[in-house]
């Protein structure tokens, strides 16, 4: 009889734990930092600034998901399976870099007309720039490179380093209402320098890369299933406070961006795992498959149940969170954060499925069709709900939003983690670029569902995430 550990599989090995160590380097300071800075400025500010300045945030936050354009997944992915390829690694690069410097002409003027039109940040002219060049750093940071590589430890302690500086300097600078463009200038300094910071280590590495047209039209292509999904993504995650702005008072922005920070920190902590894993999933994909299926099982039971115990602790104890947290001003935000409680085990659950599961087996438009409808549930129910709900109707939605990610998940995976999958590589020019697109896990029973291929999906009968 094998071993248990046998019958589990291989465990990640020292690499992978250096680069879970690494991102909780990263990890720990967004879990603790915010932990000051959102009750200095919440107290400092008041509802009616603070909610404008988590506004601009999360216009800052679009800004760099689309500039990231789904690269921290694909060249994730590729950098991951190029290890020891210096010149492919270097050709990646130079692509990526390309193509965000596309992307970041037309996401900035999307940014600007953004600016325009939301009242909130029309009438603060200088927090709407701030944001705009934060969000521009946020997302030309070369995490992802250092991610693939598991060699995080470096630019993970320097980025820690420059959080710490910048809550520092937050809590020296903002002394009174109208001081929230200060602390939003503290961000962007921080997110500038240590993008400057691993933007050099990389180029140190692999050198300077020669940006060439058609680099960068590939890594467009390449990259363009999964920013579909980032752009879908940002529908039900960084766009809520821009479209609770839209549609209900600054105070009740500051109300659910207070909730939702509450209630994301527990996952803030899940994030290093899975991140450190998503390099390791690939890379045995191609050998091994079962073991891949037995680490995504295994990390999905770990973290659905781990989030699951987090979130009935922060349900039973939301008031006293809300006032020691944000303070006795934002009691309307307890029912809110109630609500959005039940986010913890849904997001574990579909991240894991997504990152450990769908990207591995290369169903990159499966996962991006279920973006774009979750994105399409939180923009239609907020709509109805968020005018007279206000932050409570926006929770709501965020809620059936991610819902229906994880239900349709579930449905078109349902035969992977049931069975153990086998794994076929077929020759394409897809995968000899690196990418997924030759690779299709199916199951090795007859009745299996098909084979899914990112080029050409073949979804199981009726079927068709989340990062």
């Amino acid at each position: 009889m094998p071993s248990p550990a046998a019958s589990i599989g291989p465990m990640p090995g020292r690499r992978v734990l250096q680069t879970l160590s690494a991102l909780y380097v990263a990890q720990t300071a967004n879990v603790i930092l915010p932990l000051v800075t959102v009750p200095f400025l919440a107290r400092a500010l008041g509802a009616h600034e603070w909610g404008a300045i988590a506004l601009a945030q999360a216009c800052a936050a679009w800004l760099a998901l689309v500039i990231d354009y789904g690269f921290s997944i694909t060249a994730t992915r590729d950098v991951a399976r190029a290890v020891g390829d210096r010149g492919q690694i270097g050709r990646i690069l130079a692509g990526v870099q390309g193509a965000k410097l596309v992307v970041a002409l037309g996401a900035g003027l999307l940014a600007v007309a953004a600016a325009l039109v939301v009242p909130l940040l029309h009438a603060q002219p200088t927090v709407a720039v701030v944001a705009i060049g934060a969000g521009i750093a946020q997302g030309f940071h070369p995490g992802w490179l250092f991610q693939g590589l598991e060699r995080l430890r470096l630019v993970s302690a320097v980025d820690a380093a420059l959080k710490v500086a910048a809550t520092v300097a937050t809590i020296i600078l903002v002394q009174a209402p109208g001081d929230g463009w200060r602390a939003l200038a503290c961000i962007a300094a921080a997110w500038g320098a240590s993008t400057i910071f691993a933007t050099t280590l990389a180029y140190r590495t692999f050198g300077i890369p020669a940006l060439r047209w058609a680099t960068t039209v590939a890594a467009l292509r390449q990259g363009r299933q999964l920013f579909t999904y980032r752009v879908a993504l940002s529908l039900y995650s960084t766009t809520n406070a821009l479209l609770l702005g839209l549609l209900a008072p600054a105070a009740a922005v500051a109300y659910f961006v207070g909730a939702d920070k509450i209630v994301r920190a527990p996952l803030n902590l899940l994030w290093p795992v899975i991140g450190a894993l998503y390099p390791h999933a690939n890379r045995i994909a191609a050998d091994d498959p079962r073991a891949t299926w037995r680490l995504a099982r295994r990390t999905l039971q770990v973290a659905t149940a781990a989030a699951a115990i987090a979130a009935g602790a922060i349900a039973l104890a939301a008031p006293e969170l809300v006032r020691l947290l944000l303070g006795p001003d934002y009691h309307d935000a307890v029912p809110t954060l109630r609500i959005m409680t039940l986010l913890l085990p849904l997001i574990a659950a579909s991240t894991v499925i997504g990152t450990q599961i769908m990207l591995p087996a290369g169903m990159d438009r499966q996962f991006t069709r279920i973006a774009i409808t979750a994105g399409v549930i939180n923009v239609t129910v907020a709509l109805a709900l968020a005018p007279t709900l206000h932050q409570v109707g926006m929770a709501w939605a965020v809620v059936a939003s991610e819902t229906g990610v994880l239900l349709w998940q579930w449905r078109v995976t349902r035969h992977l983690l049931r069975s153990e999958p086998t794994l076929r590589v077929r020759a394409s020019a897809a995968s000899s670029a690196g990418s997924s697109a030759g690779r299709a896990w199916s199951t090795p029973a007859p009745a299996a569902a098909p084979a899914v291929r990112s080029a050409a999906p073949a979804a199981p009968p009726g079927s068709r995430i989340r990062n």
